[in-house]
């Protein structure tokens, strides 16, 4: 189904997850789909809770002329959704490396993020994205306070260098 997640979640009446299974009156386990095309792969919950964010960002944007746009609080949305904050950064991190997301705007306080909603996760897309919140970071960017603070330590180490060479007679 192009353009869905790959997985169903169902619960059933006993509140376990099933996930890529419909579960039948006589509790028989029957497969989703055709089983030559079902990818077997146990999807993990980031992986689910990816979908979920990603489904309710969908059902929720606008269609503009960059394409589907969702606008809100991203915080909001996982409190509706009841998932933890603690998810947040990992979640919203996976579903842009995975290039299902794209913020256009930071949103905060009463400012609401915009977000353009590119398309689905899909477990290849899972496993091949990056943990690393973004690329610039992943190359080792370092903020202005990390620099000052290494400029003090090669002064500091400089300053050493140049002790020794005075003390034993090295000009420089």
């Amino acid at each position: 189904m192009g353009g869905e997640p790959e997985f169903m979640v169902n619960d059933d009446d006993t509140g376990d997850t099933v996930i890529g299974l419909d579960v039948q009156e006589s509790n028989s386990l029957e497969p989703l789909g055709d089983p030559e095309t079902i990818d077997h792969r146990q999807p993990p919950m980031a992986y689910v809770h990816a979908c979920d964010v990603w489904t309710l960002m969908k059902k929720e944007a606008r269609a503009a002329t960059e394409g589907w746009v969702w606008e809100g609080s991203t915080t909001s949305l996982f409190d509706r959704l009841e998932k933890g904050r603690a998810l947040y950064t990992q979640v919203m991190t996976k579903l842009a490396n995975m290039g299902c997301v794209h913020q256009l705007r930071r949103g905060g306080g009463p400012q609401p993020s915009i977000w353009l909603v590119v398309k689905a996760p899909t477990l290849d897309d899972f496993y091949g994205a990056p943990n690393s919140r973004t690329p610039k970071q992943a190359r080792g960017a370092t903020s202005a306070s990390d620099v000052s603070q290494q400029v003090r330590d090669i002064n500091t180490r400089l300053q050493r260098v140049e002790e020794y060479l005075r003390t034993h007679d090295v000009p420089i």
